[in-house]
């Protein structure tokens, strides 16, 4: 008998419940290369530890259908083959799927012609007892053998905050280059009053206000920020959707990416407001040009 991982189904379903097996009724997968070839991995020789097919003629269902595997080892100059069922497919979920077949000890020694010994043992802590606790006695249980127990949870939270310590180094400098953009349009509101200075002269002295005239630099600098930041945006949302589904194409299968619109929303709201407030100070200048002094100015 044998488990497989999902990553092994031609064309996974991520829904257990209203997915039902397509084409035949026993498909038989074989290593040697009876089932489908994964892509363009088709001539690439399959490895040790390494699957170059996929399952197919069923989906991820709760009615599996027989579905038989022919292991085969050619090690040594010796043929050895052994045939096992798929009788499950795991969990997306699973935390023990490291590998993409599980099967027991017995199949693995009819392929290998060699008893196994395993070097790794899952341990499930009854409910209510302190998995840390449970480690710790599990460790001077076994000192003799120099039995190193791992928390699975902890594991995987060192492996969460590895990530996200990265993720959080790519927002920085997300950031910084936020903050130079929004510095440049200050910059660039700047210049455009020492450059326009006659043109606003010439608005004050047939009868513009100062009010009219702040605001029409406002405006034009908020008309930039707001392009700017609806394109970042909008490319940002577009390019994370494709990354993702390209890199984790089996994982999130039949799935969305879940959009933080909250932490967006904050986002462009706060870097347009930092955008008004660097082009309050030139709009304010702008509007206190008298007409004389700008008309006079070479």
């Amino acid at each position: 008998m044998a488990i497989v991982t999902p990553f092994l189904v031609a064309n996974p379903d991520s829904s257990y419940e209203i997915s039902r097996g397509g084409g035949g009724n026993d498909p038989m997968a074989t290593i040697g290369g009876l089932a489908e070839e994964a892509g363009s991995q088709a001539d690439t020789p399959a490895t040790q530890g390494e699957f170059r097919f996929r399952l197919t003629g069923f989906a991820r269902a709760d009615d599996l259908p027989e579905v038989w595997l022919e292991l085969r080892d050619e090690s040594g100059g010796q043929v050895r083959t052994h045939r096992v069922q798929v009788i499950g497919v795991l969990s997306d979920i699973t935390t023990v799927s490291m590998n993409q077949v599980h099967v027991n000890s017995r199949a693995i020694a009819a392929v290998t012609g060699e008893e196994v010994r395993p070097d790794t043992f899952f341990i499930k802590v009854s409910e209510g007892a302190v998995v840390r606790e449970v480690a710790q006695e599990v460790e001077r249980a076994f000192l003799s053998s120099a039995l190193d127990a791992t928390v699975i949870a902890d594991s995987a939270a060192q492996g969460q905050a590895l990530t996200r310590g990265i993720l959080q180094l790519f927002q920085g400098f997300l950031a910084l280059g936020l903050l130079v953009g929004i510095a440049a349009l200050g910059v660039i509101s700047a210049r455009t009053v020492v450059e326009r200075r006659q043109q606003v002269g010439m608005l004050r002295a047939i009868g513009y206000q100062p009010e009219m005239v702040a605001l029409s630099f406002v405006l034009e600098a908020s008309f930039i920020a707001l392009v700017g930041i609806g394109l970042g945006t909008g490319t940002g949302i577009v390019m994370g959707q494709a990354i993702i589904g390209q890199l984790f194409s089996v994982i999130t299968a039949g799935r969305t990416l879940a959009v933080p619109w909250g932490q967006i929303g904050i986002i462009v709201l706060g870097a347009y407001l930092f955008s008004l407030l660097t082009t309050i100070l030139p709009a304010i200048q702008a509007s206190r040009i008298y007409p004389a002094d700008a008309l006079r100015y070479e």
